[in-house]
């Protein structure tokens, strides 16, 4: 009950502020007005008129005396006089005032009713058209406004009480049900009555002025605005965020597991959402309060799809075939027609990505989401919004969902991003898709800053062994060449990285194992039971891929998307990966002289203990010379 005292308090300070609006609404003009007109020349001053104005009481409101016989002071007071009774016998039938209501019964009001005057017609014509059909009048009033006024009165007298009942004991399908029904009730008796004066003036062969009825509609819906209870707008929103994400196909959790609604549960869904709208925007509901409401939940729904589809999918596997990604395509080739503004879409039958990734190979990920915005998010948002009659959705809006939705894929990538790494390289399609999204600057630096927290966080702590660390760094490396070949990204993160590891004393130690480590026999790989040494680094350096780079290694002459180098591309840009790795690890130490200090003293050890083949220990000798 505290709320229908906010609203009493609020219409007392509305009424103190628009004092016009604060009176009750006028009643008719009586039938008989007094008139005493005024005194034509030759008559004596006062009292009433003699027996030739007698007519103006007697005569019907069609009656025009003579031309000739009225002066211009007579027809002044013939056209006022006609056009207050005229007015009377409009504003009598056309009041709400005595009208029942019973929201969630019969409409009594249209059965009670009797039919309207034998007068109303004309007397209708005059208060509508006073400056042709009684140009003399001096005042006349505005039937638009009193009838909204006097809806206004009627609507919180009868119909508030009814709202502030619904929303009191009931669920929120209910509450809302309720509601609407109260609404519609409500407009349905307030527009019989333009109904009524449409009907009336197409049997006399004339026609209702459109700013008349759209004013009409224009005062009853700011008057629902004003009037419904907050817990109502709460339910729509409730309603709201619960039928999106089913249209959407978004992944809900049961029991750990990602199921998402079938098709005839989103289209059940969509059906119920766009008579919501439909609806709403009916009783005047359908603004602008609605529809950020509807773009919250649709920005909401966005990210829960982004993140509950492709959560630690990271393996870039071809789609399923889908049986219904044909009718898919055909809706989608429906809804584009109801788009605006030039297209940047092709015929093809798979949707195209915003021009803001087209210079890279869209990743798998990357193109079913795009596919997903165009067929389901953008359709379900212009088929709400044409619901509404709202501003019409263009080509540029659907570019720009598309960007939204591979933005959230970035940021769950880049959230993602030091466990892709850490199991390199079964991250592949991951990477590929962060390839695809990180495009802009903004997002590079992104990407890098937090990895280079999570680095920090979980990797360069006294915790981690320095075997662990190195492996990391190994596939950091692995990642980021396959994510920015210009080394840019990885020159970015790896510095913490670098500086830590000069700091553990068995850094040189674990390299220089690592790259003397034994083979096997038989596959020729290197060969570690226990798992305490480096063995990449022995595997990259006897892979069989020769180390040396001839003036054109870098170029693939069969790469039809070969690109020039960047303009931050380091001097080792495009190296063969191997060489890379390897070298980049050795540069890590710093000084030359700590690192060859200890590789003499195990390559010594190693050359005393071995039996003649030194075929190992020659390998690492090329890197001593890189450059720093």
């Amino acid at each position: 009950m505290a709320q229908v005292g906010v609203k009493a308090r609020q219409r007392q300070v509305f009424n103190s502020v628009f004092e016009k609006y604060a009176v009750s609404v006028s009643e008719p003009t009586p039938k008989s007005t007094p008139n005493t007109g005024f005194t034509a020349p030759g008559q004596p001053f006062g009292g009433f008129r003699g027996v030739g104005n007698q007519h103006l009481a007697t005569r019907g409101l069609d009656y025009q005396p003579p031309s000739d016989t009225r002066s211009d002071s007579s027809r002044h007071v013939q056209d006022q006089v006609t056009w207050d009774r005229s007015w009377h016998v409009v504003t009598s039938w056309l009041s709400f005032q005595n009208e029942p209501f019973s929201p969630y019964g019969q409409e009594v009001h249209s059965a009670e009713k009797a039919s309207p005057p034998v007068k109303y017609g004309t007397a209708l014509l005059d208060v509508l058209t006073p400056e042709t059909r009684l140009p003399y009048a001096a005042h006349h009033e505005d039937l638009v406004e009193w009838l909204s006024q006097n809806m206004r009165s009627h609507f919180f007298r009868t119909v508030q009480p009814w709202l502030e009942n619904a929303v009191t004991g009931f669920s929120h399908e209910e509450l809302l049900q309720r509601t609407l029904q109260v609404l519609v009730q409500a407009q349905n008796l307030y527009l019989d009555k333009v109904t009524e004066i449409e009907k009336t003036l197409s049997h006399r062969s004339s026609s209702l002025p459109e700013s008349f009825k759209s004013g009409f509609d224009r005062d009853f819906q700011a008057l629902v605005r004003k009037s419904v209870p907050e817990s109502v707008w709460e339910t729509v929103e409730w309603y709201v965020n619960l039928e999106i994400p089913i249209v959407l196909a978004v992944p809900r959790d049961v029991d750990g597991t990602r199921i998402s609604p079938d098709k005839m549960e989103q289209e059940d869904a969509r059906s119920r959402l766009l008579a919501l709208a439909q609806a709403l925007h009916n009783v005047g509901l359908g603004g602008e309060k609605f529809q950020i409401m509807f773009a919250e939940a649709m920005n909401t729904s966005m990210s829960s799809y982004v993140y509950g589809t492709y959560q630690r999918v990271w393996k870039d596997e071809p789609s399923p075939p889908n049986p219904a990604e044909v009718t898919k395509r055909r809706k989608s080739q429906h809804f584009r027609s109801s788009l605006v503004g030039p297209s940047s879409l092709s015929t093809e039958d798979e949707p195209l990505v915003p021009r803001v990734v087209n210079h890279s190979k869209p990743s798998r990920c990357v193109t079913d989401l795009c596919a997903w915005t165009e067929n389901e998010y953008a359709r379900l948002a212009v088929e709400v919004l044409s619901q509404l009659d709202s501003t019409e959705v263009a080509y540029s809006d659907l570019e720009k969902w598309k960007e939204m939705a591979i933005g959230r894929l970035a940021s769950l990538r880049t959230s993602e991003l030091f466990d892709i790494v850490v199991h390199w390289p079964n991250g592949g399609g991951a990477i590929d898709d962060l390839r695809t999204a990180i495009t802009t600057p903004q997002r590079r630096l992104q990407l890098t800053e937090a990895f280079t927290v999570e680095l920090k966080e979980r990797l360069l702590h006294p915790g981690k062994s320095t075997l662990e660390i190195l492996r990391t760094y190994i596939a950091m490396i692995c990642s980021f060449h396959a994510l920015d070949h210009s080394k840019v990204l990885l020159d970015r993160v790896a510095y913490p990285l670098q500086v830590y590891l000069c700091s553990r004393e068995d850094t040189v130690r674990i390299i220089i194992t690592g790259l003397l480590a034994d083979k096997d026999v038989e596959t020729g790989k290197p060969s570690n039971s226990n798992g305490d040494k480096l063995v990449e680094l022995a595997y990259l350096l006897n892979s069989g891929v020769d180390s040396a780079q001839g003036p054109d290694d870098d170029m693939d002459w069969n790469d039809m998307e070969w690109v020039p180098d960047p303009v931050d591309a380091g001097p080792g840009y495009k190296r063969r990966k191997n060489v890379d790795i390897i070298g980049t690890l050795i540069g890590v130490l710093g000084s030359q002289d700590v690192f060859i200090k200890e590789f003499q003293s195990i390559i010594g050890d190693n050359l005393l203990k071995n039996d003649g083949d030194f075929d190992r220990e020659v390998g690492p000798y090329e890197y001593l010379y890189l450059p720093d």
